[in-house]
């Protein structure tokens, strides 16, 4: 995973014009800098919500409305590549992985 995370960011750096003017590598792109780069922000602001507050209905609306985002953009992505009923079904696996991936893509960021 992190020489594929690796390779992402470095065919990126090589050919980000065509990237940037393709609207569908765009999306895909996009997706993935914005889910890599918000993961981290709304996790960590809903456990400082936990640690400061308890577990109260701040803080569980933000993780209920992080995943719910998350959610809407993958079925975006993922649709155009399988069925909407297959990206259902695999997206709690794919949730709980994306976990590991993020955290490589985002060492591999910084």
């Amino acid at each position: 995973m992190k020489r594929w995370a690796s390779g992402f960011f470095q065919n990126f750096q090589s050919h980000k014009r065509e990237a940037l003017r393709s609207p569908s590598a765009l999306l895909v792109v996009g997706t993935l800098l914005f889910d890599l780069l918000m993961l981290p922000v709304v996790y960590l602001a809903a456990l400082w919500l936990a640690l400061r507050h308890g577990v109260n209905q701040h803080w569980l609306l933000m993780l209920g409305g992080s995943i719910a985002v998350h959610f809407a953009i993958c079925m975006t992505v993922v649709t155009r590549t399988i069925s909407w009923r297959q990206a259902v079904v695999g997206f709690p696996c794919y949730w709980i992985v994306n976990w590991w991936n993020k955290s490589i893509y985002l060492w591999t960021f910084v």
